[in-house]
């Protein structure tokens, strides 16, 4: 989405060079979609300034190329070969989910800001007072590692044992989860919805939003401590949907071979 590629796409075909292809290595973002904002500018824009074809990753960035009018003909379906990695996290945990007789607990990441880090330790602190939640969920409390803000000063005065903090690894934390609290704009939710586990996401209104389009369709959004708590409820009850594939994924790239033999 940055202006040097509409200046290479431009000079590329001014030089009546070969057809050339755009590659999403990571996620759709926002700022990621500008190189296509001009698709409703005609048949010359997208003869100069579009690539001859879109190798995207997966399910979610299908939905939203599409979504803006993108050509299903120039679209290619790849594995994401920077997450194929997730297929033996997945395996992971399955295995841990299955272990867990019951035992429902929640996992909060936390950014790294310290402003955002104080915002959804307050969620918490907040849903530990409420009975419902205490006696049934143990919150297991994942500090970024530059984080700054202290986890036991900010949840003081919670139940006994209601809580931990854990300095594990990101990925040995998520294969314990049954669900996942983090910000809007935390890194992790890609991980964490690749791995199909549920997600409540925290939003301060005053904070721009710099996450992937497609997050919106990846867990219930709150703004309020009530709203997160309504949230946990209904997302240990099941009153959730599955979630939504994001990535394609097999170490045998069968969508690789496919899209190469196509051209």
């Amino acid at each position: 989405g940055m202006p040097w590629e509409r200046t290479l796409l431009y000079f590329w075909r001014r030089q009546g060079n070969g057809p050339i292809f755009g590659y999403q290595h990571a996620t759709v973002k926002t700022c990621d979609l500008r190189l296509l904002s001009g698709l409703a500018f005609g048949p010359r824009y997208q003869e100069w300034l579009l690539p001859d074809g879109i190798l995207f990753n997966g399910y979610a960035a299908g939905k939203v190329l599409r979504s803006i009018g993108f050509d299903d003909k120039r679209m290619y379906p790849i594995e994401a070969l920077r997450f194929n990695y997730l297929l033996d996290l997945q395996a992971i945990t399955r295995s841990c989910q299955s272990d867990k007789a019951g035992s429902v607990t929640v996992v909060v990441v936390l950014e790294g800001i310290e402003s955002i880090d104080r915002f959804i330790l307050e969620f918490v602190k907040e849903a530990l007072s409420a009975p419902a939640i205490a006696m049934t969920q143990h919150f297991v409390v994942k500090p970024h590692p530059s984080g700054r803000v202290s986890v036991s000063k900010a949840l003081k005065g919670t139940g006994i044992g209601a809580w931990t903090e854990t300095r594990e690894g990101i990925h040995s934390v998520l294969a314990k989860a049954n669900l996942v609290c983090t910000s809007i704009n935390s890194s992790a939710a890609v991980e964490v919805q690749a791995l199909g586990l549920t997600q409540i996401l925290i939003w301060k209104p005053s904070e721009l939003i710099r996450t992937p389009l497609i997050i919106r369709d990846w867990g219930k959004i709150v703004t309020s401590p009530s709203a997160f708590i309504s949230a946990l409820d209904h997302s240990i009850s099941g009153e959730t949907d599955d979630p939504a594939p994001v990535f394609y994924l097999d170490k045998a790239l069968p969508r690789w071979s496919a899209m190469l033999r196509s051209l």
